[in-house]
């Protein structure tokens, strides 16, 4: 009787130490496959970044930017007839006050409705980081 009891005690045992590593190899395979998606999610995140600051490099580049002021706002480059010396200021602050004030014509590629809108952002409200006035 004493046989008996001890070989179901090690079979008991046997099976538990059984399930036990099965369970084992199984939260293995979870934490290896879970493992393996983080890796693909990183390498996937890396990818977007350097697609992101490709792009961000290529934005920011001078010629693209002096282009897109020049024909987009109508800006120009500052003439070097119009800068003056630090005790010059207040003259010319002067001078410029006194000066006729003339209209400006907003060019159409200037308009709100040329601003392209990408993917993703959205156009600012009408006027919005002007200052006061200047957006009527």
């Amino acid at each position: 009787m004493n046989l008996r009891r001890s070989h179901i005690a090690g079979l008991a045992a046997l099976f538990a130490v059984a399930a036990g590593l099965y369970w084992a190899k199984i939260e293995g395979q979870v934490a290896r496959e879970r493992l393996t998606a983080l890796e693909q999610q990183i390498h996937a995140d890396r990818r977007a970044v350097r697609t992101l600051e490709a792009e961000l490099a290529f934005l920011e580049r001078p010629d693209r930017l002096e282009t897109a002021a020049t024909e987009t706002l109508g800006l120009v480059p500052i003439d070097s007839a119009r800068r003056v010396r630090l005790g010059e200021l207040p003259a010319a602050i002067a001078k410029v006050e006194a000066a006729p004030k003339k209209a400006v014509q907003p060019t159409p590629a200037a308009t709100p409705s040329a601003v392209p809108v990408f993917e993703g952002t959205t156009r600012p409200p009408a006027g919005a980081g002007l200052p006061e006035g200047a957006g009527q």
